[in-house]
């Protein structure tokens, strides 16, 4: 256990004046949910009546009551639409590298009851969620910008209940998101989010999937030796040590690959 403070010195017009300190403790996350643990809530005298009596005022995991094996599941409600954006960046496809299509490169996934802990959506798991088949996109493609979206076809709130009718009912809330796993030939895949949008000084909030065109590049560096005893793998080491390639981009903003790190990794 901890021990902390409950006074402290604090410096006041020159003088040092005892502060009594007070300490609570707080979620990091209210109104969470953990998988196993359940839904993180705050009872407080004015939702108290909402929660079993009894119940001191405070942080409790409420977890749902799990829905049998066997129970019938029910859509309740759909999600209106889930969309994510792909850009292109390889010049209009002025190299017709471009794919035709990007099946096989992303997974539909989902999540109970706000739970950060997503499950791919697969054949198996459909009769889980009320549906018989899996949900088909569609696609908008527009020159260098690709959107993918599902309108109302996927449950975002489901019910079980008691094949015999008797029983009370279960409902869970369904999040949803699409994950690009891979790359098409030719392209890197770069994932950019409000997290790490200041990395990419040009993206300007369009937040999605960027595919860019893999370029390759020859330099010619010519070294010239007055004595030809002189070790020329020494000096190939030297070059790429001390060399570097040097890629500017919008904004002024440049960034430095050592030639050695380069052909370290490949």
């Amino acid at each position: 256990m901890a021990k902390l403070p409950s006074a402290v010195l604090a410096l006041e017009n020159g003088v040092y004046v005892e502060k009594a300190v007070t300490w609570s403790i707080l979620p990091a996350e209210p109104d969470a949910y953990y998988p196993g643990a359940g839904e993180l809530v705050e009872i407080t005298d004015e939702n108290a009546a909402n929660y079993p009596a009894g119940l001191g005022r405070g942080w409790y995991f409420i977890n749902d009551p799990a829905p049998f094996p066997d129970d019938t599941v029910t859509v309740a409600d759909y999600l209106d639409n889930l969309s994510h954006n792909v850009y292109w960046a390889d010049n209009g496809d002025s190299e017709d590298k471009r794919p035709d299509s990007l099946e096989g490169r992303y997974e539909l996934q989902y999540a109970f009851n706000g739970s950060s802990s997503y499950q791919t959506l697969t054949e198996s798991a459909l009769a889980d969620l009320g549906l018989t088949a899996m949900p088909q996109p569609k696609w908008n493609m527009q020159s260098g910008i690709w959107q993918i979206s599902w309108n109302e076809s996927l449950p975002s709130r489901i019910t079980y209940s008691d094949v015999t009718g008797g029983g009370s009912t279960v409902s869970r809330d369904v999040s949803w998101r699409v994950v690009f796993t891979q790359a098409p030939q030719n392209y890197t895949m770069v994932e950019v989010t409000p997290e790490n949008a200041g990395d990419y000084s040009s993206v300007q909030n369009q937040y999605g999937t960027y595919y860019i065109l893999e370029t390759s590049l020859t330099f010619t560096a010519r070294v010239y030796q007055g004595n030809a005893g002189h070790d020329t793998d020494a000096i190939r080491e030297a070059f790429l040590e001390q060399f570097y390639l040097d890629a500017s981009y919008t904004g002024n903003r440049h960034q430095y690959f050592q030639l050695a790190s380069v052909r370290d990794d490949g």
